[in-house]
């Protein structure tokens, strides 16, 4: 028996929207519970 192939699915969660911007960071996983977050900054040139 070997092992099954499955499918990797890459999503951002949030999105840039007529309204601003939506996350959907918050129903993933509480900030209290992540081992570690990193946070991505886009700088103006």
């Amino acid at each position: 028996m070997g092992k099954a192939k499955g499918s990797v699915r890459r999503m951002y969660p949030g999105g840039n929207t007529s309204q601003g911007f939506y996350s959907y960071y918050d129903y993933i996983l509480d900030q209290k519970e992540a081992a570690r977050m990193i946070c991505i900054k886009r700088s103006r040139v």
